[in-house]
């Protein structure tokens, strides 16, 4: 049977997930809801005769609709298709094995290439070899961490939001105290730009993309004081508004969106951890209480995986946590124990990509992968002495870590791209 050729949106939407793309992502890039992703799906999968993520990436690579990752780059390439041909006679199954075969033993091989290098560089406890390096192995190594233009100013704790192609830092701890700053990150041109200030200049924040716009709830003034005033970005027009404040001053807490609302956990409030969590409905403009946390945290990694919430690390108050918190944005939320980190720290960030979650805490990333329970590190980040408060955002196929502070209290305006080259460069593997 002749294959039915693929429309352009199809074909756009099969390169989103040559490339590891999410149901969620494809459907955020592309401006459609994550039900017209599936519907696309189920029609590619039909017409190309595949019932799996993993076998529409093979078959986009035999088509030419995306490159197998070639040099040391780590990224995948999308190439402009060349029209499918449905007239051109069926293999034979003879021809077909075979040829997915050596597809796949190509890719086995790749696979196992990259595991191998990311074990090189993951593992502390390798001694130095004495044998002469696989070029190979070296390139891609060499590729994972780059210094990229720092940031205008120093800074701790800013948060960052990944938006409409950018990275928005906004606010954190700078010299002169709680920064108003909004620093704007091309990717692409690898250059910095100044968006309008943030009204209140505020330190131990987060920020969610909702609807298009940045929001920034409470903060910590450089006075010391909290504020419960919630500040909304909008990238498009360059502008801030005000909109309802929170039912208290609140700072250090996590930040999570789900069902087109915006979740609050934990944090302080000036005089204790808080263990709640609350919920603003931007239709409506209001705060309402939503449950609460399986005990009290703040200053937490926290990260969105589909519909599902981790937090991890923070503290209590009185020690750094080590536990692992998930639940499902959707409906009451429901705690489950994810297990433990096999680190602790008081001020780390986290990032979700490519359905893993990071964190980065010193000079170390680690990688949490939510199916297994499992964490691998790197501990190779180029920095002269391990940091503190850094701010951790997913791009594209890449992470960016922005600033912190060092042991004796040292800012730091360095932004430094890492490449999780063993998830990513074949991601359709940890992605089906």
């Amino acid at each position: 049977m002749e294959k039915q050729p693929l429309s352009d949106r199809e074909i756009e939407i099969l390169q989103l997930v040559g490339q590891g793309k999410s149901n969620k992502e494809i459907a955020g890039l592309l401006f459609i809801s994550v039900n017209t992703v599936k519907v696309h799906l189920g029609n590619i999968f039909g017409k190309i005769g595949v019932t799996s993520r993993m076998e529409a990436t093979l078959y986009a690579i035999e088509q030419g609709i995306i490159k197998s990752p070639s040099g040391s780059s780590g990224e995948v390439e999308v190439l402009v298709p060349e029209p499918l041909r449905p007239s051109e006679p069926e293999q034979t199954p003879l021809q077909a094995f075979l040829r997915r075969y050596w597809l796949g033993l190509a890719l086995l091989s790749l696979a196992l290439l990259i595991g191998l290098s990311f074990a090189l560089a993951a593992t502390p406890i390798f001694q130095p070899q004495t044998a002469t390096p696989d070029p190979v192995l070296s390139a891609l190594m060499a590729q994972r961490w780059q210094i990229k233009a720092p940031v205008s100013e120093d800074v701790a704790g800013a948060a960052v939001v990944s938006a409409g192609g950018r990275l928005y830092a906004i606010g954190g701890s700078s010299a002169l105290g709680s920064s108003n700053r909004v620093d704007i990150y091309d990717p692409e041109q690898d250059a910095w730009s100044a968006g309008a200030q943030k009204p209140l200049p505020v330190a131990d924040i987060s920020a969610a993309l909702l609807d298009g716009k940045i929001f920034v709830p409470g903060g910590r003034l450089t006075s010391g004081e909290l504020t419960n005033a919630l500040e909304v970005y909008d990238p498009q027009s360059d502008t801030w508004e005000r909109k309802a404040d929170l039912p208290y001053p609140v700072s250090a807490y996590a930040l999570g969106v789900g069902g087109g609302s915006l979740y609050l956990f934990g944090g302080r409030d000036g005089n204790q951890v808080l263990n709640s969590v609350l919920r603003y409905d931007p239709r409506a403009d209001a705060w309402t209480k939503a449950g609460s946390l399986p005990g009290a945290r703040e200053a937490m990694a926290s990260a969105l995986v589909g519909d599902t919430f981790y937090v991890f690390g923070g503290t209590n108050g009185r020690k750094a946590l080590d536990s692992v918190w998930s639940t499902a944005l959707v409906g009451e939320l429901t705690w489950r124990v994810e297990g433990k980190t096999p680190f602790k720290c008081a001020r780390c960030s986290g990032a979700a990509l490519n359905d893993f979650i990071f964190a980065v805490s010193d000079n170390t990333i680690w990688q949490f992968n939510p199916k297994d329970g499992s964490w691998l590190s790197d501990a190779g980040m180029p920095v002269k002495n391990p940091r503190t408060d850094q701010s951790l955002a997913g791009y594209g196929n890449a992470l960016f870590i922005l600033g912190g502070k060092d042991a004796d209290g040292a800012l730091s305006a360095e932004l430094i791209r890492y490449q999780a080259i063993y998830t990513l460069i074949i991601p359709f593997l940890t992605n089906p």
